[in-house]
């Protein structure tokens, strides 16, 4: 569960600074694979539209699974990614 949750938020500050720069396609791009790689192997049933439609499922399934697995992860990289989308995309 680290590994992915730490691959999730590499991934997700990734597409962050790639929608900073306005390369919106690369974002719209990407989001599939996201889901196809790492998000429907969790459990999440959908394909994001945006970055943000991508953090609450993952959340979601990340705490689910670390409740099934009796497992912790660090909110350390979250809490940083976080708000670093919050301070570049003024979300």
């Amino acid at each position: 569960m680290p590994a992915i949750n730490t691959h999730f938020w590499d991934w997700i500050w990734w597409l962050t600074t790639k929608a900073s720069i306005g390369r919106r396609d690369l974002v719209a791009q990407h989001l599939p694979q996201l889901f196809t790689q790492l998000l429907r192997p969790m459990g999440v049933g959908a394909v994001p539209a945006t970055i943000e439609s991508a953090i609450e499922p993952f959340i979601a399934r990340r705490n689910a699974l670390e409740r099934q697995f009796g497992v912790s992860v660090d909110r350390a990289l979250e809490n940083e990614v976080r708000q670093g989308i919050a301070r570049v995309l003024h979300v």
